[in-house]
């Protein structure tokens, strides 16, 4: 794909992934938190608050039983 279409097109990137159990405490396999910092790239005619909306949606229709996630931001900031 060109950088022309790339640059056109919406798009989510994933600017960091933090997980892991750090600090004093028993360790399992599986963490107990994850941390994500995304960015989403839209186009003509999509509103941030829909695609926020839409992505949280998402999430939370595919969580498992017993977790909990929470959405942080989505507020422009200069």
């Amino acid at each position: 794909m060109s950088s022309r279409n790339s640059s056109i097109r919406p798009g989510i990137d994933f600017n960091g992934i933090v997980g892991g159990n750090i600090g004093p405490g028993e360790r399992s396999v599986l963490p107990s938190s994850a941390t994500a910092r995304l960015s989403f790239r839209l186009v003509g005619g999509q509103r941030p608050e829909h695609i926020r909306a839409l992505f949280r949606n998402f999430v939370e229709a595919r969580l498992p039983a017993g977790c909990q996630v929470v959405f942080e931001g989505g507020r422009r900031e200069r």
